[in-house]
């Protein structure tokens, strides 16, 4: 019988090596989690900068959307006012309202020779 017992507190000797190899790995791996932290919290940092960066795009380009928006109903009110001012003149109007001159050949036929 104390074979038996002795058999069987056995593995209970290896304990402490097991406990001192399993610390060690422990702490070698502590540096490797400390680095890995870091960058984590590098690229976390970056990618908030480029959450602002997007954002403040965003912005900017529904501000020139709005300018946009602006500037064709500007527009829209120009043209309308040149053709009621077309209308009050016979022949061509005072100011065309055509389509501009924009392929080489147009323009090539509105200069003088």
């Amino acid at each position: 019988m104390v074979r038996q017992l002795l058999a069987a507190l056995g593995p209970l000797q290896s304990l402490p090596g097991k406990i001192d190899a399993i610390a060690s790995s422990a702490q070698r791996a502590v540096p490797l989690a400390q680095s890995t932290l870091t960058i984590a919290q590098q690229t976390l940092s970056t990618g908030k900068t480029a959450l602002d960066v997007a954002y403040s795009t965003l912005d900017t380009l529904r501000q020139s959307r709005d300018i946009q928006a602006q500037q064709l109903d500007v527009t829209r009110q120009t043209l309308e006012q040149t053709r009621e001012i077309n209308a009050k003149f016979p022949g061509a109007g005072v100011f065309p309202t055509g389509s501009p001159a924009t392929t080489p050949s147009a323009v090539a036929k509105t200069l003088p020779r």
